[in-house]
């Protein structure tokens, strides 16, 4: 005698790295009746009750890669007679959800571009005041002014390909993590430059600004910014999609541009600076 299999619904849907329970039905009910199951890449099964008319499955979907589609055939057997029901299961690529917003947001912010003239305001200012102080002379100041316009900055045409190809699905998560992590770093490298002509500015003004020590290009998908500044936890924190500064670090939101939410007013007269001041204007 013929039978069939039967389930509520033949495709599911299931996020990376989840599971869910499914029942398949014989037409026939016998104790002699077997089931089996196919094996597939990004699902396991385990069997979690049988009867003689049906089966139970919890399905426990695998991390992928990017949206994969699997498959298992459930065959029930009885005697010399046999039937299959396929089941489909459409997997979402959740875990590099966050990585690819970010890669997309330092691809659309011109190589970083706006990250180095925000590095380069905030040197030129301390600069300033370096040279209002009388810490510095002139020529002192022209002198770095032109050391920090020399500074290289990283195209990011490299990681715009490497993405193309991840969209193509020649490289893996993995692998556009690593090269996302690749291209940061050259542009912390090539941003060191900076950082090396403000320490020692920042030596001269002996303390009479906040130090800034810490550097590391931040790329905030959720404030859609690329900086050294907005998004790192040393000069501030995100609150509803803005970024407040630190009191210490408050000025910079009045010297940057495009400080997500910022509503601070103009910075005070450079020209009323002191040098015994305890803290910056």
């Amino acid at each position: 005698m013929v039978f069939n299999l039967f389930t509520d619904q033949s495709s599911y849907y299931l996020e990376e790295e989840s599971e869910t329970l499914l029942q398949v039905t014989s037409s026939r009910s016998d104790d002699d009746l077997g089931f089996s199951i196919s094996n597939d890449a990004y699902v396991s099964f385990e069997i979690v009750t049988q009867s003689d008319n049906s089966i139970t499955l919890r399905i426990k979907s695998q991390q992928v890669d990017r949206p994969r589609l699997a498959n298992l055939r459930v065959t029930a057997s009885l005697g010399d007679e046999q039937t299959y029901l396929d089941l489909y299961f459409s997997i979402n690529n959740t875990s590099a959800t966050a990585l690819v917003a970010d890669v997309t947001t330092l691809i659309t912010s011109e190589g970083g571009k706006a990250a180095f003239e925000e590095l380069a305001d905030v040197a030129d200012y301390y600069l300033k005041m370096a040279y209002y102080s009388k810490q510095i002379t002139a020529s002192e100041r022209e002198n770095i002014t032109g050391q920090l316009s020399a500074t290289s900055v990283l195209s990011v045409n490299q990681i715009e390909e490497d993405y193309a190809s991840y969209l193509e699905g020649d490289i893996s998560d993995v692998e556009l993590n690593n090269l996302y992590l690749s291209a940061l770093e050259h542009f912390n490298v090539s941003a060191a430059g900076f950082w090396n002509l403000l320490e020692a500015v920042q030596a001269e003004l002996a303390g009479a600004l906040p130090e800034i020590d810490a550097f590391s290009l931040q790329v905030d998908s959720t404030l859609q910014q690329v900086s050294f500044f907005i998004g790192n936890p040393s000069f501030g924190s995100s609150h509803d999609a803005q970024w407040v500064f630190l009191e210490q670090y408050d000025f910079l939101g009045a010297l940057l541009p495009n400080v997500p939410g910022f509503g601070g007013q103009c910075l005070a007269d450079s020209s009323s600076f002191s040098a015994n001041s305890s803290q910056a204007l």
